[in-house]
């Protein structure tokens, strides 16, 4: 709900398509993750539209958080999860690397996928999958 708010205040409509599941994991911590994951993905220029979604799959909860945005420059896109890497003026390039730890503390992965929301794919899709 708060994601939503912070993202509507800008014009950018969000979907949330989770389904209910149990996990052994921190569930705060998961939480903060999606929401930085959200943000960034609404923080994307031209961004109209994030998509969360979250799915089981076997032995692992599995959540996305697309946008419709520029998407990653491909020089880029290998240095994502370094600690001060950033792209934002304002940014201080921590979202990303902290978020991989906390994928990496629950024996998962954050990991930058194809398939934004945009037309022929535009914009970012990034990959939570953490086992159950």
């Amino acid at each position: 709900d708060l994601a939503r708010r912070d993202l509507s205040e800008r014009g950018i409509a969000l979907t949330v398509d989770v389904p209910p599941a149990e996990a052994a994991l921190d569930g705060d911590l998961v939480s903060q993750v999606l929401y930085a994951l959200v943000l960034n993905a609404g923080e994307s220029e031209q961004a109209a539209q994030v998509a969360l979604t979250g799915r089981v799959d076997v032995g692992s909860l599995v959540f996305e958080v697309a946008d419709d945005g520029v998407g990653v420059a491909p020089e880029a896109r290998g240095r994502l999860f370094e600690p001060f890497f950033t792209t934002k003026a304002q940014g201080t390039g921590l979202g990303l690397a902290m978020a991989e730890k906390v994928a990496q503390a629950h024996g998962g992965r954050l990991e930058l996928v194809d398939g934004g929301l945009g037309p022929g794919g535009r914009g970012a899709r990034f990959r939570l999958t953490v086992p159950t």
